[in-house]
């Protein structure tokens, strides 16, 4: 239902912006930080599918609704034919809406998938909009499903009325430029999905014997997760614990049963929200992705800068999406995880180099170079 944000603010300010979506943003911590920055320039509205065990930012919008309402990511992922046919439906309803109801504003449009988009794209010709495609997964029209094709194929012959396009990493927007035609007029941004975290490094001071190694996010069989569970076993477990936080698939948790080892720590899928307590407690991040997928090789995880956010290095494999990342010694290491000397090598290098100061330098540098806000300030040119 559609839900009104009773604030001080007049009942019309210019511009409006409608976050809309078939799917579902509050999934995504980086759009929170998008959500936040456009909710203090004017007029919020917004539309997608809600999910009841993710943190609902929206609440704070003018005005909301939710297309349909899902318990949790698994629901969300396996939706039925009725269902999806509901939400594009209401999605064109409350488009339509919005713009008749707001036709004499200036309205930006933020979406992340294509069918807004193309919808968007078409109502261009008869409205005052701008509009921002900010793609979160990679998309490969070669293994993509038939409407999803049709929708890209059709924003393509309109991409001409896109004002900017936000790739969270400079190698997808290359790709993204060989697969789409992209106007010369149009505004491109590389965002990365970082965060305005500010920790207080007393409050984030560990006094636990044990070093953490932590896992944040979905595994499955396609990661280093074999690979690392060989190098890992050999640690001592007195001294060494690994956290699993996020989703297991069936096989990877059997796989880790497996091994039993008991400093191993399966803590399953959470609230983003409740994450901090996790973060706080890590003193080496671990990234599994392998080049399996173009989406995997040109990887842009915000678990990376959260990690980084918190002052604690990251060991992952050299993927093209990190290593250009990878440019101070304070940020981690990046290593060949299907190595288990390597990956040894690593934590134990990682762990004798971890001290507060070295905290400080982590935190620090992050702030000055992929803290949120240098990003976002960016939209208030491209947007005139």
């Amino acid at each position: 239902m559609l839900s009104e944000k009773k604030t001080g603010k007049p009942a019309f300010i210019k511009p409006t912006f409608l976050f809309a979506s078939a799917y579902n943003f509050t999934g995504i911590p980086i759009i929170q930080y998008i959500f936040n920055y456009f909710n203090e320039k004017g007029e919020t509205i917004s539309f997608h599918c809600d999910v009841e065990s993710y943190s609902n930012f929206f609440q704070h919008s003018d005005s909301h609704f939710s297309l349909i309402k899902f318990k949790d990511y698994k629901a969300l992922n396996s939706q039925s034919f009725f269902q999806k046919l509901r939400k594009y439906l209401w999605s064109l309803i409350f488009l339509s809406r919005v713009l008749l109801n707001k036709r004499k504003n200036k309205i930006v449009i933020y979406t992340i998938d294509w069918f807004i988009l193309s919808l968007g794209l078409l109502f261009k010709k008869w409205f005052r909009l701008k509009i921002i495609y900010h793609q979160i997964e990679l998309f490969e029209p070669s293994r993509a499903n038939r409407i999803d094709r049709f929708l890209f194929n059709f924003s393509a012959k309109k991409s001409d009325r896109i004002d900017i396009i936000i790739m969270p990493e400079q190698n997808r927007l290359a790709y993204f430029k060989e697969v789409f035609p992209v106007n010369e007029k149009t505004h491109t941004l590389i965002m990365p999905n970082s965060n305005n975290n500010q920790i207080a490094l007393k409050e984030n001071a560990s006094s636990q014997e044990k070093t953490i190694i932590g896992h944040i996010g979905n595994v499955g069989m396609d990661h280093y997760i074999k690979a690392f569970l060989e190098a890992i076993k050999s640690l001592p477990k007195e001294k060494f614990e690994i956290h699993f936080i996020g989703f297991l698939k069936e096989e990877v948790l059997e796989l880790i049963n497996s091994y039993a080892l008991n400093n191993i720590k399966v803590i399953g899928q959470i609230p983003h929200k409740e994450l901090d307590k996790h973060y706080r407690k890590i003193d080496i991040g671990v990234i599994l992705y392998k080049d399996v997928s173009l989406n995997h090789r040109f990887c842009a995880p915000n678990k990376l800068y959260e990690y980084w956010s918190y002052g604690i290095p990251v060991m992952a494999h050299p993927l093209p999406g990190l290593t250009p990342l990878f440019s101070h010694r304070c940020l981690g290491r990046l290593i060949d995880m299907d190595n288990q000397k390597e990956v040894l090598n690593a934590i134990k290098g990682i762990d004798e180099a971890n001290d507060e100061s070295s905290k400080f330098q982590l935190m620090d540098y992050f702030k000055s170079n992929f803290h949120i806000s240098k990003y976002l300030d960016q939209f208030d040119q491209m947007l005139a």
